[in-house]
């Protein structure tokens, strides 16, 4: 949660602010869930991350939810897997309060409520202040690594205009969305590649703690010095995350105050607003971070943002992977220009004439929404689908494919007079292994005009419940993600 906001909310608010998070600890959770409970004057407003939907609010009358596009939104694991922004949805709805939905980049769903009638929808043409927006600019590193202007990850473009920036005295923002210094630790004699003995994963390497690290499970061992399946020294890095791009600023520059901020630097209950109040205090001038740098800094000495490398995000498997991808590019070139005077946003890629590169670019919203709306329909995703992902866990992998084999055929068979419906895998996830547990996932797609997502999931917990009652798939953990 950005202090820039509740500082902001300060002013006007004073004492009529609370504050809900889970870096508080359970003293301070208590005292604010007492004050809402009692309707005190102390929580007249609550600022919270997605657990403060379900507090025991009393007159709610008005939910506010912003950047109402953030995955970080949905919880995955542990239970309750919710989708915070559709749950402050329903409690508005329960208390006839009203909903105000912001964001610079609207989700699919939300923008396609829209255009059905069941949202309205406000459109701010011009930014605060009427500054204008950062210019976006591109750079082709596969051209610049064939013309060898490349010094390691950064193109002779990007350590100029970083070089130009910092001597105007403004600072400047790089984005990589991977934490740590490099993904893969790879034998060059043997190709062995250390994985987790717990998740179907490779460890990670941080150069920090010297130590191969799994980011499911948390499983770590010390960077070994040979390789542990033929005791080759040729070991070498592949991609890259902020921690290596940090040790390549300081070669480059050296003076340079550089900060680093990711899940293995915000850890503790201040670490987050420590880092900031330097950057803001200006005793920062380069900041590197992940996705957590896009949301919501406000910072007027911004001159540059540089994205790393945007490739990654484009190239996930996933249908909203093109969304989220325009969304974050977009979110995190608006960190720059927030002053008078304009900023610019260096975009590295390898493929500059992608479709969303060029829509980042270009600004186009309604581009991406019309190819991602038409693309959807086509091959029924959401929001012309509800989905409704089942994934069975079991530490024996023969017991989870029986039991994924006869979920599957079960729910074939009790749907397969239902129009609307389709049952797709058993399939293995691309991670099939965490913590020890394999995976395996069924999904129903549930078109709503058809079939009622009600009654849909009733019948699915029917055969839940048949399934749990075979003695060999007790011990099969079930668990739903609907979409």
């Amino acid at each position: 949660m950005t202090i820039h906001l509740i500082n902001r909310l300060k002013k006007p608010f004073g004492k009529n602010l609370s504050v809900y998070h889970s870096k508080y600890n359970t003293n301070e959770r208590v005292e604010v869930w007492n004050n809402v409970l009692n309707n005190c004057s102390k929580a007249q407003l609550v600022v919270g991350v997605r657990s403060s939907v379900y507090l025991p609010f009393k007159d709610l009358g008005l939910v506010v939810i912003d950047e109402e596009h953030d995955s970080s939104y949905r919880q995955f694991d542990p239970a309750p897997r919710l989708q915070a922004r559709d749950s402050a949805i329903m409690l508005a709805n329960i208390f006839k309060a009203k909903t105000l939905l912001g964001t610079a980049t609207p989700s699919i769903e939300s923008m396609h409520n829209v255009k059905v009638g069941k949202y309205g929808f406000v459109y701010l043409s011009k930014r605060y202040t009427n500054f204008l927006p950062p210019i976006i600019e591109l750079i082709d590193i596969k051209d610049k690594q064939h013309r060898k202007r490349m010094n390691g990850h950064f193109s002779d473009i990007l350590i100029e205009e970083m070089t130009n920036t910092l001597s105007q005295g403004k600072q400047v923002l790089l984005f990589q969305n991977r934490r740590g210094y490099a993904p893969i630790v790879q034998c060059m004699h043997c190709g062995t590649v250390p994985q987790c003995p717990h998740c179907d994963v490779s460890l990670t390497f941080h150069h920090s703690s010297n130590q191969l690290r799994c980011h499911y499970c948390g499983y770590a061992i010390p960077m070994p010095k040979t390789c542990i399946a033929c005791g080759s020294v040729d070991l070498k890095t592949k991609g890259f995350g902020t921690e290596q791009i940090s040790k390549e600023l300081e070669v480059l520059f050296p003076q340079v105050a550089i900060d680093r901020m990711d899940q293995d630097t915000t850890n503790g209950k201040y670490g987050y607003e420590k880092i900031l109040a330097k950057f803001e205090q200006q005793e920062t001038q380069i900041l590197v971070g992940t996705k957590m740098i896009s949301k919501g800094l406000d910072f007027e000495n911004i001159g540059l943002v540089g994205v790393m490398n945007a490739d990654a995000l484009i190239h996930s498997p996933d249908y909203r992977a093109y969304e989220r991808s325009f969304q974050l590019l977009l979110q995190v070139s608006g960190r720059a220009g927030r002053s008078a005077q304009r900023g610019k946003v260096l975009i590295q890629t390898y493929n500059p004439q992608h479709p969303v590169i060029q829509q980042v670019l270009q600004n186009d919203f309604k581009g991406m929404y019309q190819n991602q709306i038409e693309e959807r329909q086509s091959f029924s995703y959401p929001p012309f689908v509800q989905m409704i992902k089942i994934t069975l866990k079991h530490t024996n992998f023969n017991r989870t494919n029986e039991g994924a084999e006869w979920f599957a055929n079960a729910l074939k068979e009790a749907f397969a007079s239902k129009k609307g419906i389709e049952i797709l895998g058993p399939e293995f996830p691309l991670i099939s292994r965490i913590r020890n547990e394999y995976l395996k996932d069924v999904l129903v797609k549930v078109k709503p005009s058809e079939l009622s997502i009600h009654h849909t999931k009733e019948q699915i917990k029917r055969i839940e419940t048949s399934f749990q009652s075979i003695s060999n798939f007790r011990t099969i953990r079930v668990s739903y993600l609907i979409d």
